[in-house]
């Protein structure tokens, strides 16, 4: 489960890291080289990231969170690492 910081203005207010900090595709590239096939990694983010080629990762599903009134909507996106990646 990943809940990373969604800007630069969150990564610098909450965690004084300024520029850098990981993005989400990024981190699903990370979630993919540590994951099991069938393993599912899960992603808290105002956008649902495009998986590049290179990223072994298939997208299972999003769904729609919010904290209340008020609040923007963030996507809850599950991606799994298939069988076939680990070339067998």
């Amino acid at each position: 489960m990943a809940d990373p910081p969604y800007s630069e203005d969150y990564a610098s207010n909450l965690y004084g890291t300024g520029k850098d900090f990981p993005k989400p595709t990024e981190i699903l590239r990370e979630a993919a080289r540590l994951l099991r096939p069938s393993g599912r990694v899960g992603l808290l983010h105002f956008q649902v990231p495009l998986v590049h080629r290179d990223i072994p990762l298939r997208l299972v599903n999003v769904w729609g969170v919010t904290q209340g009134q008020g609040y923007a909507i963030r996507a809850w996106s599950v991606y799994e690492k298939p069988q076939a990646a680990l070339g067998l």
